[in-house]
């Protein structure tokens, strides 16, 4: 799959690529194997054409074969933000790729109700396997993504810092009509399920340390029955799908889990803990919503 096929949905109109000039050889067959064969050009019959290494006639080379194509980067970068709805503060990193040039940090975007994750694109997922690996794992004291590949993907053998997770761009692509979409809920899917494995969740709470556990930050303590029980139930919506939770929903299940009494007063979440330490891991979704702070 060469990285227009991966981006077809995306591609179907004019002007992504841009004509750079033509190739000089070119890998043809030979035997069980392939081998580079220099390319001429025929000026009276305008064609190319290479020698082959086994019959050594020559054999004349569509012009779209040896052409070298440069793809608009900045615009494919721009579009996959649209389709995110990525907000304006949050594209800078699309002007200041990574890894020598093959990542680039699109932005935060929704991916579920109350689910929020960084997104990233890459090129060159194997053939700059090590610069990114350098890269990524600087990058996991403080950041985090799902990264889209383009038509390379991270080897199988390979697994990705934590917090990072990886899917193939042309597997959230898709064309309904004359308009692209992306698939929120593949890209959703790759995250809190990858592999269907429900340890490689990005969020994780151990109730009997009291420890809450978000990729790429430093584990939690909760301290005090009040946190735990909040911290327990807002976990386990978030293990049924559910990434936002009602702020009244999370007092309830605090009041029913320590016996509170009828006439206990807590109305609003912020009391139920002390500083500001919490509000790295928990962050209001919406008025009157809570969920984990991923970002």
């Amino acid at each position: 799959m060469t990285l227009a096929d991966s981006l077809k949905p995306l591609l179907h109109q004019s002007g992504w690529f841009c004509r750079l000039g033509e190739t000089t050889s070119l890998s043809v067959p030979c035997g069980d194997d392939f081998t580079e064969e220099d390319l001429d050009y025929d000026p009276v019959k305008q064609r190319y054409f290479y020698t082959c290494p086994e019959t050594l006639l020559k054999i004349a080379v569509d012009v779209s074969d040896v052409s070298i194509w440069s793809l608009d980067c900045q615009r494919l970068l721009a579009n996959l933000a649209d389709l995110l709805d990525v907000p304006d503060r949050e594209r800078v990193g699309l002007s200041a790729p990574l890894a020598g040039g093959h990542l680039w940090r699109i932005g935060n975007t929704r991916l579920a109700d109350g689910f929020y994750y960084p997104v990233w694109f890459c090129r060159g997922a194997q053939s700059q396997l090590t610069t990114l690996d350098a890269t990524l794992r600087q990058l996991s004291n403080r950041d985090r993504g799902l990264i889209l590949t383009a038509h390379q993907m991270f080897p199988s053998h390979y697994r990705l810092p934590s917090g990072f997770y990886s899917l193939p761009v042309a597997r959230a692509l898709f064309t309904h009509g004359s308009k692209t979409v992306i698939n929120r809920d593949r890209l959703y899917q790759a995250i809190v399920q990858p592999g269907h494995h429900q340890d490689d969740s990005p969020v994780h709470y151990d109730r009997q340390r009291q420890t809450l556990i978000i990729a790429g930050k430093e584990p939690w303590c909760i301290q005090g029955d009040n946190q735990a029980a909040a911290i327990d139930y807002v976990y386990q919506r978030s293990q049924a799908g559910v990434w936002e939770v009602k702020v009244s929903d999370i007092l309830l299940a605090v009041k029913i889990a320590t016996h509170k009494p009828d006439t206990w007063s807590v109305k609003r979440l912020p009391e139920l803990f002390k500083g500001n330490e919490w509000t790295d891991y928990l962050t209001s979704t919406r008025r009157g919503y809570y969920g984990f702070n991923l970002t």
